[in-house]
């Protein structure tokens, strides 16, 4: 089955005050909208949670059963094609108008890069087309990099799976040396120069207010060397 929404939300987050003016409402905390689409055949329930994930039900309006043919990637030509065009015209201009881009996907990874927006004025530059999500965030003047944000499988840096979002920052050598003794969240630098670097997952493991000191810390320490 086809994951359209997943799709086409990806790297967004929802502005809850324009879904209101779009015409969402919010029920049990969730903003939900009803809207007819192709020539009012179907209707389509779309769901905003807290969290900014999309769902949706499509139903057709005749039968009142749900068309579930719109997500079934078997149908890729036809009637069921031309229904999920205009679908996700639908979908996409709620992106346009009531979405903003999510550079980030973890909570964590956003708090950073506002902080580093409004301590430093620097937005994250994204350099390569097969790793789209790889952030890099550095100096103006210089153009060294302090810190790299990263979506990667966990297995990387641990004997667990799953997806996480890190962040590399430079440090003192001794610095790394003594956050990598026993502290949860602290790993040796990932595609980075261990010795210099060092990796930080961004699910909570460390604290807001560590991660942006030793953001600032990195930021310090690549001003010069």
């Amino acid at each position: 089955m086809l994951e359209i929404e997943k799709e086409i939300f990806k790297k967004s987050i929802a502005d809850f005050n324009r879904l209101k003016q779009y015409g969402f409402i919010l029920i049990d905390n969730h903003y939900v909208f009803n809207k007819t689409f192709f020539h009012n055949e179907f209707k389509a329930t779309i769901i905003v949670d807290k969290n900014s994930i999309v769902t949706s039900k499509v139903v057709d309006s005749d039968t009142g059963e749900e068309y579930s043919n719109i997500k079934n990637s078997a149908f890729t030509d036809g009637f069921v094609l031309k229904v999920r065009e205009a679908y996700e015209i639908l979908l996409n201009d709620i992106k346009t108008k009531c979405f903003v881009n999510r550079y980030f996907c973890s909570k964590q990874g956003m708090m950073i890069l506002d902080y580093i927006d409004e301590t430093y004025h620097i937005y994250p530059e994204f350099l390569w087309p097969k790793h789209p999500s790889y952030g890099v965030f550095r100096h103006q003047d210089n153009k060294r990099w302090f810190a790299i944000i990263i979506l990667i499988n966990k297995n990387k840096i641990a004997d667990t799976s799953g997806e996480i979002e890190i962040i590399n920052l430079k440090l003192e050598k001794q610095k790394i040396k003594e956050l990598l003794k026993n502290k949860k969240g602290y790993y040796p630098a990932y595609h980075m120069n261990k010795q210099n670097w060092i990796t930080l997952s961004l699910d909570d493991s460390i604290a807001d207010d560590i991660l942006l000191g030793l953001i600032d810390e990195s930021f310090r320490i690549t001003s010069f060397n």
